[in-house]
């Protein structure tokens, strides 16, 4: 004989349960409560009163545990969200934070399973793309409830900051981003202000620098009002500022020559230290050197490619580039190294007849092995995700024959830029369409970090950025991504945990349009970024970001596809666009 029993209870009667169902138990494993979504949203709407909160959490506790059945969590966080999230409360003029004292009191349990499902709605729900002028009744409640959760140190003060940072700096999210921002000040003021990471309040502020729109003037009003801000007078972290020694501040950079002679976009660009050359491939196929005066050294031609990407181990003569078919081969791994004559000549190219593209090669200037990594992606339709590559230059005597050690397969998509981890033997770093930046060990056969935070433009999936990468650079601790997101972030690789997403040290908007690429120097306290609109730099201390000063003929900047610094010269070297290889100084702003 099979029982099947249903209870129906009133509020007042839930301190009776649990002695009700042990006893209904002994009859049936199959005791279920009939009205519980009712029962929930009874209780949930008492939660107003802070006198019954201690009753009424007893009373949630009580059902979520006695009522043994997976759905019970279901119903009540249904209850919870749809009275909590009721638009009457707005209008009402009621706040919800009194609703959250239930958080806390939860049975373990349920308490993390509440938190996370929590964050994901409220988060998604300020996601959504609106203009700078809506109507921000609509996501009120959703912006307290954030800042009432992040009170209740349900999430760290100093994430919470990275979100509504990322959140203000585009334009579609600004107004849910000012006005979580502003309830977090009201409600988390002593977090904000003792607990909350330097560098976090250093990239908030800087993004507030951008938000201009007369709708947001009493949100920053009050915003500034109420802040201390770390660091010196005029904002900036004095913790970032100390962290990252370097040259003087109020730096930009001067345009001052251009090498000229190639015809078409250049797409890749490569200083060797060594005999002090810069080396340029454009798409028709040349590969140029130029010696320090800009002058052309010597000349090569690809006959069945161009070059997307190359990079250059000094120490160890090798130039290595990514060829792009031209008309119908396979893509190619193409070597050169340095004659008698101190000049470059092919070692030969690996075909590579499986392979979609080469989407970018980088060499481990740190190992003592002439070695490097590509990225590559597969012919197969049913393998779509971007491969990361490994070689060594010196395994075989033909080039041409030059076959990977390991390939990596973590990446979902094209993997689209690598670059070399400073100080750190075998290690690199890659950058994916996926969003996602990883960092190898070529010893290990899987990645051993990943840099990245829940991005609100992804669903909050945990990523770098929430769109494509575009570019890294690393130097001593420091990684940088761009990405098509139009942001520049700053990464501690001391920070690096391989159990967990490593979060950002700080995040730069630089002129509102995507990020082409990024290249830390002369040292750790500077970038060059070119973007769609022009070139600039950012001065990590400060946090500011000052424009390319124009050339003395006038002429407009394209888009610069690559960027390489002459550390030892401060002088930068970019090429894109208008085919030429432009060189800039250092000169105060």
């Amino acid at each position: 004989m099979k029982l099947h029993i249903d209870v129906e209870l009133s509020p007042e009667e839930i301190p009776l349960a649990t002695e009700l169902f042990n006893i209904l138990r002994q009859l049936s494993a199959k005791v279920q409560t009939k009205n519980l979504p009712q029962l929930f949203r009874s209780l949930v709407s008492r939660l107003q009163d802070a006198d019954a909160l201690d009753a009424v959490s007893a009373d949630i506790n009580a059902l979520l545990t006695e009522d043994n059945n997976p759905q019970t969590f279901d119903d009540f966080f249904d209850a919870f969200t749809e009275v909590v999230f009721n638009p009457d409360l707005v209008t009402s003029n009621v706040s919800v934070v009194p609703f959250f004292g239930i958080l806390p009191r939860l049975v373990d349990a349920f308490k993390g399973k509440m938190r996370e499902r929590l964050f994901g709605k409220v988060l998604k729900f300020l996601a959504i793309k609106r203009s700078v002028d809506c109507n921000r009744m609509e996501f009120f409640a959703y912006a307290e409830a954030f800042a009432a959760m992040v009170k209740l140190e349900f999430a760290p003060i100093s994430g919470a900051v990275t979100t509504i940072t990322t959140l203000i700096t585009k334009l579609e999210t600004r107004c849910a981003g000012v006005t979580m921002l502003g309830k977090t000040v009201e409600l988390c003021l002593n977090l904000l202000n003792e607990k909350c990471e330097p560098a976090k309040l250093l990239e908030l502020r800087q993004s507030l620098k951008n938000v201009t729109e007369e709708a947001f003037r009493y949100d920053l009003s009050y915003i500034e009002d109420n802040m201390i801000w770390p660091g010196s007078s005029d904002g900036y972290s004095a913790t970032a500022s100390s962290a990252l020694n370097g040259l003087d501040v109020g730096l930009t950079l001067q345009a001052t020559s251009s090498y000229i002679g190639h015809q078409t976009t250049i797409f890749a660009i490569c200083y060797d230290e060594v005999r002090d050359q810069v080396i340029s491939s454009c798409k028709d196929g040349y590969i140029v050197t130029w010696d320090a005066n800009g002058k052309e050294k010597n000349r090569l031609v690809l006959p069945k490619h161009y070059a997307c990407s190359m990079d250059i181990n000094p120490r160890h003569n090798s130039l290595f580039v990514s060829g792009v078919a031209k008309d119908g081969p396979n893509p190619a791994i193409i070597g050169y190294t340095v004659d008698a004559k101190g000049n470059w000549t092919s070692r030969g190219a690996a075909d590579k007849d499986n392979v979609k593209l080469v989407s970018c090669v980088k060499a481990l200037v740190q190992d003592q092995g002439n070695n490097f990594v590509t990225g590559e992606s597969s012919k197969n339709p049913s393998e779509p995700g971007g491969r990361v590559r490994f070689y060594d230059a010196s395994s075989v005597a033909s080039f041409d024959k030059l076959q990977p050690l390991t390939t990596y397969e973590e990446h979902t998509d094209i993997v689209t830029t690598l670059t070399h981890c400073p100080n750190h033997d075998g290690r690199f770093f890659s950058g994916s369409r996926d969003c996602t930046v990883k960092l190898w060990d070529r010893r290990q056969a899987k990645s051993v970090g990943t840099f990245g935070y829940q991005q609100p433009g992804l669903n909050m999936r945990m990523a770098a950025h929430d769109s494509m990468i575009t570019c890294l650079s690393a130097f001593d601790t420091l990684l940088v991504s761009g990405s098509l997101d139009k942001s520049v972030v700053v990464w501690d690789i001391r920070n690096m945990d391989a159990t967990s997403f490593t979060t950002p040290l700080i995040k730069f908007a630089v002129d509102d349009t995507a990020i082409l690429k990024v290249a830390i120097g002369p040292d750790s306290n500077h970038c060059a970024v070119s973007t769609l609109n022009g070139l600039h730099l950012i001065d990590f201390s400060t946090g500011k970001i000052t424009q390319a000063t124009p050339f003395a003929d006038g002429r407009p900047m394209r888009r610069y596809h690559d960027l390489k610094w002459n550390a030892a010269r401060g002088v930068l070297y970019a090429a894109g666009d208008d085919a030429r290889v432009d060189k800039f100084t250092l000169a105060r702003s």
